[in-house]
């Protein structure tokens, strides 16, 4: 009789073994998770507020109309299902503020906790956030804040539409974007301390008339998401249209210096359909074709006639022969030749290097450990800078001495994240 019980009880664990085994490992959470679908009373609301003692799951499409805001507490994460996205609309408002150290993330919803990674197709990504404004309306306030695997066709990861100067937007960084990962169209909302970051298409399209400030913005592509044919072209950023005139100051365009693709334009910054252009201080480095593209007649008068300028900056590209290229035909006589010798005089302070390792950054293609974009100590970049021209006098500009994003001053510490493949967020 003993022999039996041992002989059941041996049985019963066994079984007991075989079935744990058989279920899906556990997951133990860091934080609780709140799932919002369709329907959730909490839509509702006049103000829908996240804390950041809990993680939400949204597996609807969050939508704020007039009068009705969306409030995120510094330090929470908020995980997206995949093609639902987080839409403002005019009259409504969203305030995510971060800190350093606690910054609000968006990212997706995966089982896993690791983000899901996409190139150009919609699988494994969010929609993204759209902003739209009203004039003398503050729309955002959205600050030290991560935007992660968002985006799809004709969808920016964050995409901004009429914001003024009442709206904050700065320290926001975008990554593995499979659309464009920040749209501005049209309005004068000034931004400071942008990075986007593994971008599948372009990373910064300015259009419809946008007009504002920007300072510190980091363009920084990966090698493994590049697209090589996306039927007009591909920039870091591409500044489009008539009336559209930002000025831009400390900018960084950083490519992945990998071989060109298929498209006719691969330039760190193209200048299109009559837009004009205020950019100084700032640096354009590896991209695999151009540095600068200039498509449209108008664009290329407002060079021209010094009504657009830029100053006080680096160009490179891999094909160091079309670093400056204005196609013949579209400012005739002129051509890429006379857009060189134009952009190199001296007045203008602006340099060509033919080498990419001539800008002295530390460790910009770390990218599977942890890249390093600063300038090293004895980099040339670290002077040069000038805020002469009346258009960086406002005071929205911090006058530095640096060209490009990033100086001495690490801005993006804390809160940046360049590794999101790796982390596994609300998992232990």
């Amino acid at each position: 009789m003993v022999k039996n019980s041992l002989r059941a009880l041996f049985v019963f664990v066994f079984m007991s073994t075989i079935s744990a085994c058989n279920k899906e490992p556990q997951i133990e959470f860091l934080k609780p998770q709140s799932i919002i679908r369709f329907g959730d009373t909490r839509l509702k609301a006049k103000v829908l507020q996240f804390s950041k003692d809990t993680v939400y799951l949204l597996q609807t499409d969050i939508v704020r109309d007039s009068s009705q805001i969306l409030k995120i507490e510094a330090g929470t994460l908020i995980k997206v299902a995949e093609e639902k996205g987080i839409t403002v609309n005019r009259g409504a408002r969203i305030e995510a503020v971060g800190t350093p150290d606690r910054p609000v993330i968006f990212t997706v919803a995966n089982f896993t906790g690791i983000g899901g990674i996409s190139v150009g197709r919609s699988e494994n990504t969010w929609a993204g956030i759209k902003i739209s404004g009203l004039n003398n309306f503050s729309s955002a306030d959205l600050r030290y804040a991560r935007i992660e695997f968002a985006g799809k066709f004709s969808s920016a990861a964050l995409a901004l539409e009429k914001l003024d100067q009442t709206s904050v937007i700065n320290n926001i960084q975008i990554s593995y974007s499979s659309y464009q990962s920040l749209s501005i169209d049209s309005g004068n909302v000034n931004l400071s301390n942008i990075i986007t970051y593994a971008t599948y298409f372009e990373d910064i399209r300015i259009l419809n008339g946008y007009k504002g400030k920007m300072q510190n913005i980091l363009v920084y592509r990966h090698p493994y998401f590049f697209s090589s044919n996306v039927g007009r072209g591909l920039a870091g950023i591409w500044v489009q249209g008539e009336g559209t005139f930002p000025a831009i100051s400390n900018l960084s365009v950083l490519g992945a210096g990998v071989l060109p693709g298929s498209n006719t334009i691969e330039a760190a910054i193209v200048l299109s359909d009559g837009a004009k252009l205020k950019l100084s201080n700032s640096i354009l480095a590896n991209f695999a074709k151009q540095a600068l593209y200039v498509d449209h007649a108008l664009s290329a008068q407002s060079l021209a006639n010094e009504e657009s300028r830029i100053t006080n900056t680096i160009f490179h590209s891999v094909n160091e022969s079309a670093a400056f290229t204005l196609p013949r035909g579209i400012f005739p006589p002129f051509n890429s030749s006379h857009l060189k010798a134009f952009l190199l005089q001296a007045p203008f302070n602006n340099r060509q290097f033919r080498y990419p390792k001539e800008f002295l950054l530390k460790d910009p293609l770390g990218y599977d450990t942890q890249p390093n974009p600063f300038p090293a100590a004895n980099s040339p970049v670290l002077t040069g800078a000038s805020f002469d021209d009346p258009a960086f006098a406002d005071p929205f500009f911090n006058k530095v001495p640096y060209r490009g994003a990033l100086g001495t001053d690490n801005w993006m510490e804390g809160w940046v994240n360049f590794l999101p493949l790796q982390t596994k967020y609300n998992y232990k």
